[in-house]
């Protein structure tokens, strides 16, 4: 959760948010894995496929990376540069809207390339995309590219990529997804990305917004 000072942080940004949102001006970004990409879906699959022994979580509850799933490293390490296995994953949700950018943490080899072929194939919206991830799978701090986007809302499904974006000032929503239902959003959980579409964004914008002011008027 975003503690008051947090929240304090948002509301000072709010009037201008608002005042972009009417306009018809908000700029939005997205991440990639989890938002409009079904990865983890795609990985149980080939395990099972290949009947590889592994550990499923009981829970969706976590979200670390997709090593969570407790398979044998070296079946990660043999994954993660195979471009077939990432052009074959599925698309969870589509964008009803064009992003400024997708900002993700995928860092395996020639990942901008085939990351935007996936795209193409999949119809999926196509913008600038920054992938700031690591071979391992671990995770870059998004906050310094999305204000240089000036971004004014992005989407996560990483409960700590949602806090660390939300603390910098940019107001970012949760996806809700399976791994992260237990985690406590407030607000800014969303149930389909259709909540944020072109039509809705103001009234959508004017509505997180009167519940960060309920939130910093209930701290205070």
């Amino acid at each position: 959760m975003l503690n008051e000072n947090d929240l304090m942080r948002l509301r000072n940004r709010a009037d201008e948010l608002e005042q972009r949102a009417l306009r018809g001006g908000l700029r939005l970004g997205s991440d990639i894995d989890g938002v409009i990409c079904n990865h983890y879906q795609r990985l149980i699959s080939v395990l099972i496929e290949e009947k590889i022994d592994c550990v499923f979580p009981d829970h969706w509850t976590l979200m670390d990376s997709m090593q969570s799933i407790a398979a044998p490293p070296n079946v990660w390490q043999r994954l993660r540069d195979d471009k077939e296995f990432w052009i074959g994953m599925e698309v969870i949700e589509f964008l009803p809207f064009v992003p400024e950018l997708y900002c993700t943490s995928r860092g395996f080899a020639n990942a901008q390339e085939i990351t935007r072929q996936w795209m193409v194939e999949k119809t999926i919206p196509l913008a600038p995309i920054h992938c700031i991830g690591d071979r391992e799978g671990n995770r870059a701090n998004k906050v310094p590219l999305l204000w240089a986007y000036d971004i004014d809302i992005f989407v996560e499904d990483d409960p700590k990529q949602w806090a660390e974006i939300n603390r910098s000032g940019i107001l970012c929503v949760s996806i809700d997804r399976p791994w992260n239902k237990s985690f406590d959003a407030g607000p800014f959980r969303i149930a389909r990305l259709s909540e944020i579409s072109l039509d809705s964004r103001g009234s959508f914008i004017i509505e997180v917004i009167r519940e960060i002011e309920e939130q910093t008027t209930q701290a205070a």
